[in-house]
């Protein structure tokens, strides 16, 4: 998952700005980022 468009509403039902709801989906921080490729 990508984060950027993500947050709008909290776990708790109640909508605020998606920093102070955070990054965690089902309990879990998800702080991967996709490899980059291999330079040719």
């Amino acid at each position: 998952f990508f984060f950027k468009q993500w947050g709008g509403w909290g776990a708790d039902g109640k909508r605020r700005a998606k920093k102070a709801n955070g990054r965690k989906l089902a309990g879990r921080t998800w702080d991967e980022m996709p490899e980059t490729a291999a330079y040719l």
